[in-house]
């Protein structure tokens, strides 16, 4: 192809050729209307559809914030049903000590667990063993 887009041929000279054996002549040509450049057609809405596809967003789970003061630690003890109770407070006595509270929240995280069901006795070794995860003194 030539730098203007046109096509070269070969074609053999309408004179005989010599005795030595003819050679043929490079020419430039047109291309035939069907040969030439045009735009692609459309493409099929489920082609189009697959290649402009984009990834839904990624799911942000937004937890919502506690109050400083442990309360909503307290409310979520409270509101733990039976089955959950005592993972819940062992949860809500870890995040107490992680953000540095003393023993005010944890005696109320203690007779909120007692009045949500557990007794006292296993509200007491739940504590207890939330201070050894974290870090701190047992008791």
């Amino acid at each position: 192809m030539h730098p203007s887009g046109r096509l070269y041929r070969w074609r053999w000279p309408d004179a005989p050729a010599p005795a030595g054996g003819g050679q043929g002549v490079l020419e430039l040509y047109e291309r035939p209307p069907w040969a030439l450049p045009r735009a692609p057609g459309p493409l099929p809405f489920w082609i189009e559809q697959r290649l402009t596809w984009t990834p839904p967003p990624p799911l942000v789970r937004a937890y919502p914030t506690m109050p400083s003061d442990g309360t909503g630690l307290v409310r979520f003890v409270a509101q733990q049903e039976r089955g959950a109770r005592n993972h819940g407070l062992f949860w809500a006595a870890c995040r107490a000590l992680e953000q540095g509270h003393g023993d005010d929240l944890l005696d109320a995280l203690r007779l909120a667990a007692v009045r949500a069901g557990l007794p006292d006795w296993e509200v007491c070794r739940t504590i207890s063993s939330a201070r050894t995860r974290v870090g701190g003194r047992r008791g």
